[in-house]
């Protein structure tokens, strides 16, 4: 079946990176809206989300 793309669609999604220029503060943001750590903040990577879904935050530039 055939649909419009949304929120829906990226449950259950082992992993999706976010890169951004600062972490820690993006993460923030993400937390204010519901979306918890699923470990320790990190500058380099922070992994926010749960078992049904994580996004990977990564700075830009890392390797």
């Amino acid at each position: 079946m055939e649909h419009d793309f949304s929120s829906r669609d990226l449950i259950n999604i082992s992993e999706i990176g976010i890169v951004v220029d600062e972490v820690i503060p993006f993460v923030r943001k993400l937390n204010e809206l519901g979306i918890p750590n699923w470990r320790d903040d990190r500058e380099g990577l922070t992994p926010v989300g749960d078992e049904n879904g994580l996004s990977i935050t990564v700075k830009e530039g890392r390797r």
